[in-house]
C-alpha cells in the first residue's frame, strides 16, 4: 500500500522573528520530521513518502498527484491543528477515496478535535505501532475497530477507542527511522 505522511508547514511567528526581526530562523533551525520518520521506518511492506511542508511548503499537491497514495497520515501540534483539519477537507474534496488519518501531539491530547467527516481515523499516543496496524488492516480489508490507539471517526457521536499502553520497550523496540 502507498502511504503519504504529511508534516505541516510552520505555524505562526517564533519569538526570534517577532522580537528580533530574524526572518530566516525557521529555515536555519528546521529539524527533521523525526516522528514521521519513525513511523515510516515501522511500515515494512508499504511504500512510504514523507511530504515535509516545513522544508518544502508548496509540494503537497504535487506529492499527492505524483505518489497517488492509498492512505495519508497528517501529524500536527496544537498550533497546527486547524491546518490539519483544513488540509484534510481540501484533500477529501479532490481525492474522496483517499483514507486520511490524523495524529501527533494534538490528536493525542484532544482527539475529538479531529472527529470530522474529512478525517477517517485518529491515531493517539506513540503512533508507530498503531499506525502500522491501521495501515495493515486497511490494506487487507480487516476490521480496524479494536486497534489500540486508533479511533474511527464518527462525527455524529463521541469517539470510542482503546488507548494503547506503552512501556520503555516501545521506545527501544523500534526499526530505524526512514528518511524518504
Amino acid at each position: 500500500m502507498k502511504i503519504l505522511l504529511i508534516n505541516p508547514p510552520n505555524c505562526g511567528k517564533s519569538i526570534p522573528e517577532q522580537e528580533y526581526g530574524i526572518e530566516n530562523l525557521k529555515m536555519i533551525f528546521r529539524g527533521e520530521p523525526l516522528a514521521l520518520e519513525v513511523i515510516a521506518g515501522n511500515l515494512e511492506g508499504h511504500e512510504v513518502l514523507i511530504s515535509d511542508q516545513k522544508a518544502a511548503p508548496d509540494t503537497l499537491w504535487t506529492d499527492i498527484e505524483a505518489f497517488n497514495p492509498d492512505l495519508a497520515g497528517i501529524t500536527g501540534m496544537t498550533c497546527e491543528a486547524n491546518w490539519v483539519v483544513k488540509t484534510a477537507e481540501q484533500i477529501k474534496k479532490q481525492y474522496p477515496g483517499l483514507t486520511i488519518a490524523a495524529g501527533g501531539h494534538h490528536a493525542s491530547c484532544d482527539p475529538d478535535f479531529f472527529n470530522t467527516s474529512d478525517i477517517d481515523y485518529i491515531v493517539t499516543g506513540l503512533g508507530k505501532l498503531s499506525f502500522r496496524e491501521l495501515a495493515d488492516a486497511i490494506e487487507t480489508g480487516t476490521e480496524t475497530k479494536g486497534i489500540p490507539g486508533v479511533a474511527k471517526n464518527s462525527p455524529s457521536s463521541s469517539l470510542s477507542y482503546i488507548p494503547r499502553k506503552f512501556s520503555t520497550a516501545d521506545l527501544v523496540n523500534s526499526k530505524a527511522p526512514a528518511t524518504t
